[in-house]
């Protein structure tokens, strides 16, 4: 199941990628946008939903024992469920088998028709697994930095007809929320500009770059814009 989640991520990506990371060192440290895709083994809706929050929480924060320079460069994305994907994987599964089978001619002499029809079936199988996942993969994080924790963009149910990857998808969820941007203005500098820096009139560019990331310009949730 994990595998055939990885390809659907993989498939046209535009963006970063971070599969299944097993520790923060996992996700990179780096002055870009990462997907960071959880396990369909890791969901929020079972026992360990908090556990897996605090996790991504925590390897926000920090990428190994070091405090994460860019932790606003970090999205997560978590599956809601993994029973629905789960029935899907099952299902193609089973039409491979029987694919198989035939191919071998383990079924007999089958008609012209029934070959078809196994096609077909394996040919609808495998579309499901690709609507499964992008229907799962709909909670998405992004860091807050002044609230120093990872707040949650519910995304509803995506679906392969709205772009041509599910990472292209996401993406465009964020540009329509005014998250997320091609470029930077000096108004949007002007308006964010932090308080303590008023007076010295200088903002840190490590600090800036925690709230404007390249490619991409992701702008941390609640801010101005």
């Amino acid at each position: 199941m994990g595998e055939l989640v990885k390809t659907v991520f993989k498939k046209e990506s535009a963006i970063h990628l971070s599969l299944f990371p097993k520790d923060s060192t996992d996700v990179l440290d780096q002055s870009m946008l990462t997907m960071a895709v959880a396990s369909p083994e890791d969901t929020l809706g079972q026992e360990g939903g908090c556990e897996l929050r605090q996790r991504m929480t925590e390897w926000t924060r920090k990428c190994g024992q070091a405090s994460r320079q860019n932790p606003g460069g970090v999205l997560w994305i978590t599956c809601e469920a993994r029973s629905g994907l789960k029935a899907a994987v099952q299902e193609l599964m089973a039409w491979q088998a029987v694919a198989d089978d035939a191919n071998r001619g383990s079924l007999g002499d089958l008609e012209p028709d029934d070959l078809r029809r196994i096609q077909r079936e394996l040919n609808s199988a495998k579309g499901q697994i690709e609507d499964r996942v992008w229907g799962s993969y709909n909670h998405l994080f992004l860091w807050d930095a002044p609230a120093a924790s990872l707040k949650e963009l519910p995304l509803g149910q995506l679906h392969p007809s709205e772009a041509r990857s599910i990472t292209s998808a996401i993406l465009a969820r964020l540009r329509h929320e005014s998250l997320l941007s091609r470029e930077i203005g000096s108004s949007y500098i002007e308006r964010n500009w932090p308080p303590a820096f008023k007076e010295s009139g200088a903002w840190p560019l490590a600090s800036l770059k925690e709230g404007c990331l390249f490619p991409g310009i992701l702008h941390p949730p609640g801010e101005g814009r």
